[in-house]
């Protein structure tokens, strides 16, 4: 059974900590800008992950509802099997640190596989994030982790992959959530830019 409730993105994300944090407020990001409070446990994490979700769409009038079901959608293959949708609809969320440290989030097709060569043209070297990484600079928990109320500002880039869908459906923050939205929307909530640095 689906339950829908209020607005709150996508499973399968990695993330790393800010190379240093210099700040002496602990309240403070990498960049220096303020981070959103979250728990760092990674499934303790998951009532504070929605909400900030929730915040997130409040805060730019995105009127999207956040799909809560009573299974885990923490994989690609799990969130497939349970919105009954093929895999290539999921869309993950990975998050990886260049080799100038800078972190960003792409958003690709569940049903893609990253092309070194692309990526490298595209942003260089690059390393996926480890569990603990994506925690502590997304907020959101591994399986949970989406482009939308991240814990602090990360710059988003949006697969072409997902241009193949009239709809995907990224996390929203728990393992056991998700919205249905259109890529374009996609793009525009999250002022992603779009990239091509996927095999399908």
């Amino acid at each position: 059974m689906r339950r829908q409730k209020a607005a709150r993105v996508i499973p399968d994300a990695r993330v790393p900590q800010p190379q240093s944090n210099d700040s002496d407020s602990p309240g403070m990001s990498a960049t220096g800008r303020p981070e959103r409070e979250y728990r760092s446990a990674k499934h303790e994490g998951t009532p504070v992950s929605l909400q900030s979700v929730r915040d997130y769409f409040a805060e730019r009038g995105v009127d999207v509802p956040i799909i809560e079901l009573d299974t885990s959608t923490a994989t690609v293959e799990l969130a497939a099997q349970a919105h009954r949708v093929e895999p290539g609809r999921i869309a993950k969320t990975l998050a990886f640190r260049l080799g100038d440290g800078r972190v960003i989030i792409l958003v690709a097709s569940g049903g893609t596989r990253i092309d070194h060569r692309k990526f490298k043209a595209a942003f260089g070297r690059g390393r996926m994030l480890a569990p603990d990484e994506v925690v502590e600079l997304t907020g959101h928990p591994v399986g949970g982790v989406c482009p939308f109320g991240l814990a602090q500002p990360i710059p988003i880039y949006l697969d072409a992959s997902l241009r193949d869908f009239d709809e995907v459906l990224p996390a929203a923050g728990a393992v056991h959530s998700a919205v249905r939205i259109s890529p374009a929307r996609l793009a525009q909530v999250t002022d992603g830019q779009w990239v091509d640095v996927c095999q399908r």
